[in-house]
């Protein structure tokens, strides 16, 4: 890429390419995000409940879901220097990996509250969507994306439930149900 600080522009096809994958970059991850808390919904029957009845929640939703079954389970940085960490020392050049969903989860954190309550507020940041210069560019459009859907399916797929076993890719980089068999019932919410 041509852009950096000696130079700050890039070419027009290095734009259009930077466009393309604003638009289209997130769509996997908020796909198996969706997917990820359809699951976690039928797994709480009486979450899926209280938003069909709150879709006020649904940013709660979304957030709840990202802090408890993120997409991103974990991430891969490389220490660019010597540092330390809670009395670990750690070299330049050691290959790390954070891993974001127990982070979310964790009792030191979060206390005994750490199951899935979307109602719950004052809980410690997610990093579904990464941070700092790692920070998901689209994350207003995911959450967006996100708190959409969950309102209205909420409404319109009443008593959600597991119609067979699920299949998931595996907890690395990307994940998100392969197969996801649901059942609900007919009744419709307005």
């Amino acid at each position: 890429m041509q852009a950096s600080e000696e130079q700050d522009r890039l070419s027009d096809e290095e734009l259009r390419d930077n466009v393309v994958l604003l638009i289209f970059g997130g769509i996997d991850t908020t796909r198996n995000q969706l997917g990820l808390g359809i699951d976690l919904f039928a797994r709480h029957p009486d979450q899926w409940r209280l938003l069909a009845d709150r879709p006020d929640l649904a940013a709660a939703a979304v957030e709840e879901i990202m802090r408890v079954r993120p997409t991103a389970t974990w991430v891969t940085r490389e220490a660019t220097e010597d540092f330390e960490f809670d009395g670990l020392p750690i070299a330049a050049g050691t290959t790390i990996h954070l891993f974001s969903e127990s982070a979310g989860t964790d009792p030191l954190a979060c206390g005994d509250g750490a199951g899935f309550d979307i109602a719950v507020t004052g809980r410690p940041r997610h990093f579904g969507f990464g941070g700092g210069r790692h920070h998901c560019l689209g994350h207003f459009i995911a959450r967006g994306d996100m708190g959409e859907a969950l309102a209205l399916l909420a409404r319109r797929l009443p008593n959600l439930a597991h119609d067979g076993e699920p299949t998931f890719l595996p907890d690395s980089g990307n994940t998100g149900p392969v197969a996801l068999p649901i059942r609900f019932d007919r009744e419709r919410r307005s």
